[in-house]
């Protein structure tokens, strides 16, 4: 049985220019991309902020019930919860398929699974499968 954590906020306190240089490193041609989308997010309120931050905190538990539950990733309800997340990051970038399946292998990183599996063990990987299965269905 997967034991499932539900923190309110899991990313209080994140300070995402600490992954500058890694995420630079893994998608190069996308540092406007990347500059935007930071430009963006020290656009908003504080309370903004941490409104996403709970609200994606909450997708994530969504997720890890999901996958206690055995549903599988191309399910119907899987794919809208990659959907939401996919529209969130559409708002700065249109990540073509071949960058998301880049992304979605980031979440295998330890230094990034260890933040999804702090809710439940295996998520980082059910994510990752998820959203590969988006790109393909979703992206081509």
């Amino acid at each position: 049985m997967v034991e499932i954590n539900r923190p309110e906020n899991l990313f209080e306190g994140l300070d995402p220019s600490r992954y500058d240089a890694e995420v630079l490193e893994h998608w190069p041609d996308q540092q406007t991309a990347w500059e935007r989308s930071k430009q963006w997010a020290d656009s908003l309120s504080a309370e903004e902020t941490e409104r996403m931050q709970r609200e994606t905190t909450a997708a994530m538990v969504r997720m890890a019930e999901f996958m206690a539950s055995g549903t599988p990733v191309d399910a119907p309800a899987v794919q809208a919860e990659i959907d939401a997340a996919y529209r969130l990051v559409e708002t700065n970038w249109s990540p073509n398929a071949d960058i998301l399946r880049t992304l979605a292998r980031s979440y295998l990183d330890p230094a990034y699974s260890a933040n999804f599996d702090r809710i439940a063990a295996g998520l980082a990987r059910y994510y990752h499968d998820a959203m590969l299965v988006f790109a393909e269905m979703r992206l081509g």
